[in-house]
């Protein structure tokens, strides 16, 4: 098919970012002799990245790493479990993580949460009898933040619908009005959650899936429909939600409702659309795919896509995606280069709302029907290191918030916007001490 934006495809059809941290080398200490099975002789040897790590409960731990090495040279392919003590979790809720081995004999953790403050615990990895282990710690910090939700019209800002709430400290959002405690308490009411999401129907429902030790739930909220779609299957411990009725398991299986899409996936994204199909777009071996499900069902009619992108590639909305050197491209055509953030979603038109961010700044443009919209187009400036929560809307590295570059909140820790379905913008956001 012809995957270029003017094709149809793509002019019918189009969201949501994470610290990195620096890395220092200490001197490997061989704790235990163990030769691998792919190695004649040798002492392995496991170590971190650092001697200790530390976060706080609105700041994971980011960027650590252990490297294998036999005698000093880096022992690529080897598997490594790391595995962390009561009080922290990795990315996906669990507390173990299972990975191998590049060549550089490196192993990059995921993002680690604090999931209670004030603790210090141990961060440890193995292979096979070998060893090692690094110390993590947390700050107590505050008990309370507040969580707050605003909409608002051609820029205005409305009371209507607004609400203010206490949550526990560092609890993030995870769509309008929606938020998920370290301790994994969902704002509609569901305990133990590793991972949701949220976002509007054209109804204004709120269409919520959540993990969490039974397995993976969908409800639609509004004012009496709680039942309308309720559906709960299984879901892989460690899993993440994606979008509507959509996750993605450790092993990289992306499945809608329990229904295998597709194997191998590396980044995926799914979206309710105003005729309610659920658009999904996903990153595996083979490149980048989208297709469009109503029902349950396969909907070739609207437009599929695949295209190839960069190794490392992450899905940034509907048919969009940006690679590891700031490439945005969209259904495989390059949009943008130098972007480091990125975001779209559907609007009720079917066109695509683009909010980025580079080196000159933060910048809004909306493409319908295969061309560039300058209808509401935005340009301002934002600081280096600035991440897009939602249309228009960018969080700085310091915590303002900001809508076109017009302040919104400060202090922010976590926040999300989107459109509704009459273009109304609402976000939502959790501020205050941490």
């Amino acid at each position: 098919m012809d995957d270029s934006i003017d094709s149809p495809a793509f002019r019918d059809v189009p969201r949501r970012t994470l610290i990195a941290g620096a890395a220092w080398t200490i001197p490997a200490i061989a704790l235990a002799s163990a030769a691998p099975a792919h190695a004649a002789s040798g002492t392995l040897t496991l170590s971190f990245d650092k001697p200790s790590y530390s976060g706080t409960l609105c700041s994971p731990i980011s960027g650590a790493s252990v490297t294998a090495s036999i005698d000093n040279v880096p022992d690529a392919g080897r598997t490594i479990t790391a595995t962390l003590s009561s009080g922290y979790a990795f990315a996906n809720g669990t507390t173990t993580y299972s990975g191998v081995t590049a060549s550089d004999g490196k192993l990059a953790l995921p993002d680690i949460k604090i999931v209670s403050g004030g603790n210090s615990g141990t961060l440890s990895a193995a292979s096979g009898t070998t060893t090692s282990s690094a110390s993590v710690s947390s700050p107590a910090g505050s008990t309370t933040q507040s969580a707050h939700y605003r909409r608002a019209l051609n820029g205005t800002f409305s009371s209507s619908g607004s609400a203010d709430w206490t949550v526990p400290t560092g609890t993030i959002v995870v769509g309008p009005w929606t938020t998920l405690s370290p301790a994994g308490e969902l704002s509609n009411g569901a305990t133990g959650v590793t991972s949701a999401h949220a976002e509007w129907d054209r109804d204004y429902g709120l269409p919520t899936t959540w993990i969490d030790g039974s397995g993976a739930h969908y409800r639609r909220y509004n004012t009496s429909d709680t039942s309308v779609g309720a559906t709960d299957w299984a879901a892989v411990p460690g899993s993440t939600v994606v979008g509507p009725w959509t996750i993605l398991s450790p092993g990289g299986a992306l499945s809608q409702g329990g229904q295998t899409i597709a194997t191998g996936v590396t980044s995926a994204h799914s979206e309710i659309d105003r005729d309610y199909g659920l658009s999904m777009t996903w990153i595996d071996g083979s490149g980048a795919h989208y297709r469009r499900y109503f029902n349950g069902s396969l909907d070739t009619a609207t437009g599929t896509g695949d295209w190839t992108v960069p190794a490392g590639s992450i899905v940034v909305g509907p048919w969009t995606v940006l690679s590891p050197t700031g490439q945005l491209l969209g259904g495989g055509q390059s949009l943008l280069t130098g972007v480091t953030s990125a975001a779209d979603e559907w609007d009720r038109d079917y066109a695509l709302p683009l909010t980025w961010v580079d080196a000159s700044g933060g910048h809004y443009r909306r493409y319908a029907n295969g061309q560039l919209d300058t209808v509401g187009a935005g340009d301002w400036t934002t600081p280096t290191g600035s991440k897009v929560v939602g249309p228009w809307t960018v969080l700085t590295p310091g915590g303002d918030l900001t809508g076109g570059g017009a302040s919104i909140a400060t202090g922010v820790t976590s926040a999300h916007a989107e459109w509704g379905d009459d273009y109304w913008y609402s976000v939502t956001w959790v501020d205050g001490t941490c």
